[in-house]
């Protein structure tokens, strides 16, 4: 039997094929770890865009309805006359998945176009858009605030809560994929409380 320096050759192959098998399984578990970490980074990236988006949508949709106006005028004016926030679609798209609205965000006492101070938000084609101007949900030309490219919104939803006299409470539903990384899928659900509208 041929031996080489105190071992022989068929401890060798038995050294050999041992390190062989625990590379395969390292790299297996590496491969493994991996995978989980970057399902781990884009749940993360959905998660950080649903935050992006509730803080946008609450700090214009809380403002919905507002003018100023003296103290007198506001005192004087009924609940039945304030403002409310419109809910409909774009066509082919889910029932109150686009919701418009309009506020004094210059504090100038009128809504007007310059600057812009209509304001919406609403699900097309797999991404939630912004209202640009005073188009409607069944106009085109609204701007994206999701990129189609890392983000597919499924689900974009406004469901009005509860009415009373200071207001109205609103909870808005978002639910979404990402596209660069399949099987990873998120929802959330968050409650904005508007108080200038009926």
């Amino acid at each position: 039997m041929l031996k080489s320096k105190g071992f022989s050759l068929v401890e060798l192959l038995v050294a050999t094929g041992i390190a062989s098998t625990l590379l395969v399984l390292a790299s297996r578990h590496t491969a493994f770890f991996y995978s989980a970490l970057l399902k781990v980074q884009h749940t993360v990236a959905i998660e950080a865009e649903f935050q992006s988006l509730q803080h946008v949508i609450t700090a214009h949709l809380e403002q919905a309805g507002y003018i100023e106006q003296p103290i007198a005028t506001q005192l004087a004016v009924s609940h039945a006359s304030l403002p409310s926030i419109n809910v409909s679609r774009f066509s082919s798209e889910a029932p109150n998945s686009c919701f418009t609205f309009s506020y004094d965000k210059n504090s100038d006492g009128t809504i007007t176009l310059t600057p812009n101070e209509f304001f919406g938000f609403r699900l097309r084609d797999k991404a939630i858009e912004y209202r640009v101007g005073k188009r409607s949900c069944s106009q085109t030309h609204w701007q994206d605030l999701t990129d189609t490219k890392d983000v597919s919104v499924s689900e974009f939803s406004i469901t009005r809560l509860h009415v009373s006299g200071w207001g109205v409470t609103y909870e808005i539903y978002i639910k979404a994929s990402s596209r660069v990384f399949s099987g990873v899928e998120a929802s959330t659900t968050f409650i904005v409380e508007v108080a200038n509208v009926q």
